[in-house]
């Protein structure tokens, strides 16, 4: 028939396409460099160890609510004496020293991820949102990230991309914060990423809905804060100003140096101002 393809011309095109999609490579990601189907499978049929991968939720969670970020090669004490003061620091509020304790750090072992980490959080939370984002898209890149770190990085950058608020941004925020809840389901703060960003997107009910599912008892008062001001967002652009009020002074309560305060202050207080009066 014409303008069909004869029947050999779709055996090469697929032949091509399959051999391609199994060749051993690295390939690029949303998350970072991985491996292709064909390299995991040249691994494994060479007696090699593929990369972890991410199907068991309940020891994932399990790692993740225990701290670890295992498989993880052994810190060095002034690393992990570093790593332990710049997190309590971040979650007092004294930026500028966890920031200074993790540089410290750095500067002996610069290569250490999860002192990256912590820097790029301190970053974010900092304000210096751009500079987050470059940090946090250069250490997708690493080649010793296990699947753990990439979801974790993956959906680190998701929730940098919607506290920028670029629109150009929010799509793939969009995409980067569904791929980490896929691997991440059962992680507070996956789905509070998740929620961030569908608020962002003006999918208000939507975003309220995953906050309201969230364990009451936060561990983290800064990570609670951030919910709390993305809950008083999403109640704000819904009219609900009163409550919107009562959830940034629960946001205040739990860390006072939440980069979204000023914001989400600003936005309940312009809701609340009388129209001006038209000439």
């Amino acid at each position: 028939t014409a303008g069909i393809a004869p029947w050999h011309d779709f055996f090469w095109a697929n032949l091509v396409s399959m051999a391609y999609a199994l060749w051993p490579k690295k390939v690029n990601s949303a998350i970072g460099v991985i491996d292709s189907d064909g390299l995991r499978l040249w691994k494994y049929f060479t007696g090699r160890t593929p990369e972890p991968t991410l199907t068991n939720s309940a020891n994932l969670a399990e790692k993740t609510n225990s701290g670890n970020m295992s498989p993880a090669p052994p810190l060095s004490d002034a690393s992990r004496k570093a790593l332990t003061e710049a997190v309590a620091l971040l979650e007092s509020g004294d930026l500028d020293e966890a920031q200074a304790t993790v540089m410290r750090a750095l500067s002996i072992d610069a290569n250490n991820k999860y002192l990256q980490f912590i820097r790029n959080t301190i970053i974010s939370e900092s304000g210096d949102l751009q500079t987050a984002r470059t940090e946090i898209s250069a250490l997708s890149n690493r080649h010793d990230l296990t699947d753990f770190e990439r979801a974790v990085n993956c959906n680190n950058l998701a929730y940098t991309y919607a506290l920028i608020g670029d629109p150009e941004l929010l799509a793939e925020a969009d995409a980067l914060s569904k791929h980490a809840l896929s691997l991440l389901p059962q992680i507070t703060f996956a789905r509070g990423t998740r929620a961030a960003v569908l608020i962002s997107l003006g999918q208000f009910a939507e975003g309220e809905k995953i906050i309201a599912g969230l364990p009451a008892n936060i561990e983290s008062r800064r990570g609670h804060a951030h919910i709390c001001c993305w809950l008083a967002l999403a109640q704000c652009r819904q009219g609900r100003t009163e409550e919107a009020r009562q959830s940034l002074l629960l946001a205040r309560q739990n860390y006072p140096k939440c980069l979204l305060i000023p914001r989400i202050e600003k936005i309940i207080s312009s809701s609340e101002s009388p129209p001006e009066p038209t000439s």
